[in-house]
């Protein structure tokens, strides 16, 4: 099991937020949790439009994601 991280960065590609780590098995694993957690931010919040959510696994770049680019099954009005 590998320790990975989740950051958020601004459009402008500062970190504003660390969101914590999590042990996972691998890195489909941790992608797929990134996506769930930005599901949910957007759901709650959508002030997140060209931020990024990056993934390492100790120093190692697993992914960004775009916040963007995943849907939403709903929005709160």
């Amino acid at each position: 099991m590998l320790t990975y991280r989740f950051v958020l960065r601004n459009d402008g590609g500062r970190r504003v937020e660390g969101l914590g780590s999590m042990g996972l098995t691998g890195d489909d694993e941790a992608l797929a949790f990134g996506q769930q957690v930005i599901r949910d931010l957007m759901l709650e919040d959508q002030r997140f439009a060209g931020w990024m959510m990056d993934i390492t696994a100790g120093e190692r770049p697993v992914g960004s994601i775009p916040l963007e680019t995943i849907q939403t099954t709903s929005r709160k009005r």
